[in-house]
């Protein structure tokens, strides 16, 4: 059985120390990425939202346009045929 040295037990530390920055730098990192995905989230609702309203409002448009060409078709054709 071989013994562990002060050398081993500093390298082990040093290993770990290592370890810790890198989970650090990956956190650091991840924290970034989040809080980029939460205002991306944000704003991708802002527009859904807005391409819904704008949507209704569209077809309310498009409905009373297509209901006063229709009256105004019946009206000329109806002045025709007399």
């Amino acid at each position: 059985m071989s013994e562990i040295t002060s050398d081993s037990w500093i390298k082990v530390h040093e290993r770990l120390a290592s370890i810790e920055t890198m989970q650090k730098n990956q956190n650091d990192k991840l924290d970034k990425i989040l809080e980029q995905a939460t205002k991306t989230n944000g704003r991708v609702g802002a527009l859904e939202i807005w391409k819904a309203n704008l949507t209704g409002k569209v077809s309310i448009i498009a409905f009373l346009v297509s209901a006063f060409v229709a009256s105004l078709i019946a009206l000329i054709f109806q002045y025709l045929t007399k």
